[in-house]
């Protein structure tokens, strides 16, 4: 067994012992037509070949998904990769999951480590045709899916060759899910977590809280961080995702970087963040004190396309965006956005509307790497 296979055995077992204690239902998600459109298997294919032939994929895996020294702009070779793992995130097929969480109570876990990697065979082989492989980290607080913000759905592609593993983040299933989260209510989060800075509560409770009932908590970051322990310095780390996902990359990235050197941590080498459609996560206190504890040879990159919504929420109460933003066009060069974190009142402004919690138009993934391809 190769030692990828043994970290790979070793996060399912606590997965399928999470699964046992999980104190949700099991019941599927109505489809109300609420569902946020997502990129098919197949457009995720379709996106690998082109950028195969334009080079792209080859220079990301060149820069191990880092910015290079002398660069002060994204790469957007990388900003090409990083989406289509964010991608690929949504790609885990509920059902099996729920069948998943069954057998694990049923204490037939044979059975359920086997939906769980049925549940995961589509963003495994966007994984191989990316020459990478798949290891889930953390899942499922709401298998339901119906608040965004019940629980990380995070995995990690990586580059035993190149010697590189992305952290990505599922994002958002539901379009009304943002109507509540523009809504929710700021948290002081538990110190020293995220320096004790007030943040979104939802997007904290979904990284840091518990939700089993019985038996042993389970909390997503500790088992994120349980499974990035397997990676030494010699690997660069780098963490993405889109929508619901950025906000918990935004979370990940900055206690990875409180966390560095702490033997409870990881060893490997916490490099650049890459994140599309990311609301904001927290006031300005939360935004300075992440920009601060960024080490010197790492990059923020948040994009945002420019009539996309989420990126305003949620608006006042504090909320402060995370440096460094770009702004997506579809018919000219991406443009630096003005730091949050010096102009207090650009918070404030861009208030969506009533009409926000609809449809919420070009913040859909696919949107986010046309609008990336063309610069890349």
């Amino acid at each position: 067994m190769s030692r990828f296979e043994t970290i790979k055995n070793d996060l399912q077992d606590a997965h399928v012992k999470q699964l046992k204690y999980f104190s949700s239902g099991v019941e599927q998600m109505l489809d109300t037509g609420d569902a946020v459109p997502v990129a098919s298997k197949q457009d995720i294919m379709h996106w690998i070949d082109g950028q195969e032939k334009k080079g792209c994929l080859k220079k990301a895996k060149a820069n191990r998904m880092t910015t290079p020294e002398d660069q002060t702009t994204p790469d957007y070779n990388n900003a090409i990769f990083a989406i289509i793992g964010s991608a690929a995130m949504y790609l885990r097929r509920d059902s099996e999951m729920q069948k998943a969480i069954i057998a694990s109570k049923e204490d037939d876990n044979v059975a359920a480590r086997r939906h769980i990697n049925e549940s995961q065979t589509d963003i495994v082989e966007v994984a191989e045709r990316l020459g990478l492989k798949f290891v889930q980290l953390c899942d499922l607080a709401d298998v339901s899916g119906k608040k965004a913000y019940a629980g990380a759905f995070c995995g990690a592609f990586v580059s035993e060759d190149d010697e590189f593993v992305g952290v990505a983040f599922k994002g958002s299933s539901s379009w009304n899910d943002w109507r509540e989260d523009s809504m929710i209510n700021l948290y002081e989060a538990r110190a020293p977590i995220l320096y004790g800075s007030k943040v979104h509560s939802g997007f904290y409770f979904g990284l840091f809280d518990t939700f089993n009932e019985d038996g042993d908590s389970v909390q997503p970051f500790a088992m994120i961080m349980d499974g990035l322990k397997h990676f030494d310095e010699k690997y660069y780390l780098h963490v993405t995702g889109h929508s619901l996902g950025g906000a918990y990359s935004t979370f990940l990235h900055c206690e990875l970087n409180r966390l560095a050197g702490d033997l409870q941590s990881t060893n490997a080498t916490i490099n650049d963040i890459l994140t599309f459609g990311s609301p904001r996560t927290g006031v300005k206190d939360f935004a300075d004190k992440y920009g601060e504890n960024m080490q010197p040879h790492q990059n923020s990159w948040r994009f945002a396309n420019k009539l996309d919504l989420v990126p305003k929420l949620p608006v006042g109460k504090g909320y402060t965006h995370v440096d460094t933003g770009y702004k997506l066009y579809k018919d000219r060069q991406p443009e630096l956005i003005h730091s949050e974190r010096t102009n207090e009142e650009s918070a404030e402004a861009g208030d969506p509307g009533e009409d926000y919690g609809l449809k919420l138009p070009w913040h859909k993934i696919e949107d986010y790497y046309n609008y990336i391809s063309r610069v890349a």
